[in-house]
């Protein structure tokens, strides 16, 4: 380490007592190399491990993912860098994040949370692709990801919807990311309950059904399932498939409209089909612990909105 350096931040790894990072910067003696040390002996020696960091980048906070080991991610002050295999090569996270000096950063569940200097706070929702990506994936024409646990929320916002000072939310649901290499000509997302019956699916032939008549100002109708080369996020909004809709019959006086009933807590099984190739995994739904939503009211209720729909063919959903 240069004399004089400042020592910005230590960071113990969560799976080795042996390891640790020491994140160093010197701007202030006019040096704006990247420096990030690591020891893997309790101390007893440091490796640098900088490569791909830009040299004009100084490093001011490191951390290591505390479910992956080597999973490591670095503030610097142009933004924030991702190493796969504990620092020996860097890459850019920037993604839509501004150039702006992160100070500090902390990965909170399933969460990547960094502290900007001018720029605020900014969240990477859902980790989960980056602690599954492996060389094997990496070389996959198509790879399924295991989607993090969802929960059964409900209830809605009805606050203002655009406000300068307001943070995004992430969609209630359960996220599926999937990667394809080459632009597919039909894809489809199904949704599987425990005994193996289809509850949902979605196509990218498909349209998504109007709620109303459009006017000239709205959106155009969009697909089901949009699917793009690279990866792909889709958020299944935890809902059985929705009821049968009478044609250019719009239903303003419900609130709910024709959406089916809300999963249950458990596991579900995603199935993924891409050009006739079929992928699939497993989907966890659960309740937090303070709500008090599973019990029987709930089953109840699925069981015969479900039963009510095969066997009439037609109808409306209740609302959950």
């Amino acid at each position: 380490m240069p004399e004089w350096s400042r020592v910005s931040l230590i960071e113990a790894s969560p799976h080795d007592p042996g390891t640790a990072y020491v994140a160093v910067e010197r701007h202030q003696l006019d040096d704006l190399h990247p420096y990030i040390y690591k020891t893997a002996d309790f101390g007893g020696s440091w490796t640098p491990i900088t490569s791909g960091i830009p040299d004009s980048s100084f490093v001011r906070a490191v951390r290591e993912d505390p479910k992956r080991k080597g999973l490591v991610f670095a503030g610097t002050e142009t933004g924030v860098f991702i190493s796969h295999n504990d620092g020996a090569q860097w890459e850019s996270l920037r993604l839509n994040l501004p150039i702006t000096p992160v100070h500090d950063l902390v990965v909170k569940d399933d969460d990547l949370v960094l502290a900007t200097h001018g720029r605020s706070f900014w969240i990477l929702d859902d980790i989960s692709p980056l602690r599954q990506q492996s060389d094997a994936s990496a070389n996959e024409d198509v790879h399924l990801y295991t989607p993090q646990t969802a929960y059964r929320l409900h209830g809605r916002s009805r606050g203002p919807k655009e406000l300068l000072t307001a943070g995004k939310n992430p969609p209630a649901g359960a996220g599926i990311y999937f990667f394809v290499k080459n632009a597919p000509q039909a894809a489809q997302i199904e949704i599987l309950d425990s005994k193996g019956a289809v509850i949902r699916k979605y196509s990218n032939l498909e349209m998504e059904p109007l709620e109303e008549p459009l006017d000239p100002a709205d959106e155009k109708p969009k697909k089901q399932l949009e699917v793009k080369v690279g990866l792909n996020r889709f958020v299944w909004n935890l809902h059985y498939e929705s009821a049968p809709r009478v044609p250019n019959y719009y239903l303003y006086e419900y609130e709910g409209g024709t959406q089916g009933p809300m999963a249950l807590p458990g596991t579900y099984q995603v199935r993924l089909t891409v050009d006739g190739k079929r992928f699939t995994g497993t989907a966890r739904v659960e309740t937090r612990s303070t709500c008090q939503d599973d019990a029987a009211g709930p089953r109840e209720t699925v069981r015969a909105a479900t039963e009510h729909t095969i066997g009439a063919g037609a109808g409306v959903w209740g609302r959950q």
